[in-house]
């Protein structure tokens, strides 16, 4: 994984929502899979926050990939009342 899309990752857990705006406007992947197979929409998910979710899920190649976990952004968005 490079720099930018561990950046994108980090900041869609913490719901940096500029920063996670001028990560992808600049290039950071919204799709990146981290060891765990985890992509940034779903940190959002998974985490609660919506603006997050909102900006990544457009950007999103597969919005019902699955995780290690066995869940998808879908189902922690469901669970988080998105």
């Amino acid at each position: 994984m490079t720099d930018s899309e561990t950046a994108a990752l980090s900041v869609a857990l913490a719901a940096q929502l500029e920063i996670a705006r001028e990560l992808l406007k600049h290039g950071a992947d919204p799709y990146a899979l981290n060891n765990a197979s985890v992509t940034p929409l779903m940190y959002g998910a998974v985490c609660g926050h919506a603006d997050i979710v909102n900006i990544m899920l457009p950007l999103t190649k597969d919005i019902g990939h699955v995780g290690n976990s066995g869940f998808s952004a879908a189902t922690f968005a469901q669970d988080r009342g998105f």
